[in-house]
């Protein structure tokens, strides 16, 4: 049962950035914001990554 739930919220996290990702630019993906290291895109890339 908590395979399944672990399951779905992995999908519905994957889902939000698929969406996320359809309105912004590459330009915008290549900002960093204040008080992080890294830009956006490398953000997003690491929940894919780690989910």
């Amino acid at each position: 049962m908590l395979d399944n739930a672990i399951f779905d919220l992995h999908k519905a996290i994957r889902n939000r950035l698929l969406v996320y990702l359809e309105k912004v630019t590459a330009e915008q993906l290549a900002i960093i914001p204040e008080g992080f290291h890294n830009n956006i895109l490398w953000n997003i890339s690491h929940c894919v990554v780690t989910e």
